[in-house]
């Protein structure tokens, strides 16, 4: 997986991260594999199979599935800004690209 020569905007608040080649790397992978248009009938039908495995205490199945869920724009930039990279790396960020572009 090759790195953009231009990376997104860093966060404005997280300034302890420090992301190394193989970082941004997984990064990319992950923004591959997750980042893809999950029409609103699935999206429901996700968000009720991870509240299943919520109930059911299964953190690793609930944490594989909410993975895929498209998150809020604007929560997922807090996230980022706040925590860094890293915090919003395994999550499905495709509607937060479409409003905040360069963040991500």
């Amino acid at each position: 997986m090759t790195i953009p020569i231009k990376l997104p905007n860093p966060p404005k608040y997280f300034t302890d991260e420090i992301m190394t080649e193989k970082d941004w790397e997984e990064y990319y992978a992950d923004r591959k594999r997750l980042d893809v248009p999950v029409p609103q009938d699935e999206e429901l039908n996700m968000l009720m199979k991870a509240a299943e495995a919520c109930q059911k205490e299964d953190k690793t199945e609930f944490r594989e599935i909410s993975s895929h869920i498209p998150c809020d724009p604007a929560w997922a930039l807090a996230i980022k800004d706040c925590h860094g990279f890293k915090a919003v790396s395994k999550r499905n960020l495709i509607e937060a690209k479409k409003v905040f572009p360069n963040d991500f």
